[in-house]
């Protein structure tokens, strides 16, 4: 008898825990409407206490997240709830306002890598949007989920079509991460690097090309001419470069020493070159006076730590 009444009690108890759920995220939407800011912190602090539990909740604290007196709780709320915002953010991208769709992009930001993936569609239906605003926001999602060869063609199209910089530097970057399929896609790449204006887009077309490391008489010309624009572009032309190392037996180590011997010390420049030129190992060890008098001008510096360990792998 005793083992029966304590089953019916364990069955009672995980049928009464959802119901018992609702009910307290029932009581704290209601607190949120008070007009006093300390309760609606508690209200918010109690819901993000319930994790997943307060996965009805999240399209109310979707909308608040455009108030500025009480963002900081809803943005620590609707990390305690994580994935359970998942349903309410799709419903928001599948036709909810700007203002709607910028707040659950932000979401899907907070929420860990890996908890998004049946938003993709979702997020790559954001190219189609006619708001830039939208485009953009969901453009910058990109790097945190998997976007999938199905939608190569559609990421190509904003490369070639979209009117923002942003939308189409992310696209790049999404794109020429399908492997094999981005090959399509190389001369295009090319074009944004080489032709492009907008230093965002050429950083990121840049990065394609040295990840790919397609046609390095192609893209190796077009990365050196890069060494000559402003240091952040001379940065991102190095980088890739230095993704290149192993296709180009060192033929470029000169040109990145002639720019390490100009740039800033403890510089984001200097950093860029003198990484790029450790890829290439014992064959950049003519890089490593150069480096060591980086050093001597600040030998105790953060950063000269970090030079002296990348000066070890071309030795």
């Amino acid at each position: 008898m005793i083992r029966i009444t304590s089953l019916f009690l364990c069955l009672f108890l995980i049928a009464a825990a959802p119901a018992s759920a609702n009910a307290l995220v029932e009581e704290y939407l209601e607190q949120l409407e008070s007009l006093d800011l300390k309760e609606q912190k508690k209200a918010l602090e109690r819901l993000g206490g319930l994790r997943s539990g307060a996965r009805s909740a999240s399209p109310k604290l979707i909308s608040m997240l455009s108030s500025s007196q009480l963002k900081p709780e809803v943005t620590a709320a609707l990390k305690m709830i994580g994935k359970g915002s998942v349903p309410a953010i799709q419903d928001i991208l599948d036709g909810g306002s700007q203002r709607l769709k910028l707040n659950a992009l932000e979401t899907m930001m907070m929420i860990p890598r890996g908890d998004t993936e049946s938003l993709v569609p979702n997020l790559v239906a954001q190219l189609d949007d006619e708001r830039v605003a939208v485009r953009e926001a969901a453009a910058g999602v990109f790097p945190r989920v998997t976007i999938k060869k199905d939608y190569f063609d559609r990421l190509i199209k904003a490369i070639r079509e979209d009117e923002s910089d942003v939308v189409q530097g992310h696209c790049i970057i999404a794109s020429a991460k399908l492997g094999d399929t981005a090959t399509a896609a190389f001369d295009l790449y090319c074009e944004k690097a080489e032709k492009t204006e907008s230093e965002f887009v050429k950083s990121k077309a840049f990065w394609a090309l040295g990840h790919l490391k397609l046609q390095p008489e192609q893209s190796i010309p077009i990365l050196l001419a890069g060494l000559k624009g402003n240091e952040e572009i001379k940065a991102d032309a190095a980088s890739a470069l230095g993704l290149l190392a192993n296709d180009l037996n060192g033929a470029v180590v000169p040109a990145l020493i002639d720019q390490l011997k100009e740039a800033e010390p403890f510089s984001d420049l200097s950093f860029s070159l003198a990484r790029s030129l450790s890829r290439f190992g014992k064959q950049a060890t003519s890089a490593v006076p150069v480096i060591q008098d980086l050093i001597a001008k600040d030998p105790d510096a953060f950063g000269a730590e970090m030079y002296r360990l990348l000066i070890k792998k071309m030795k």
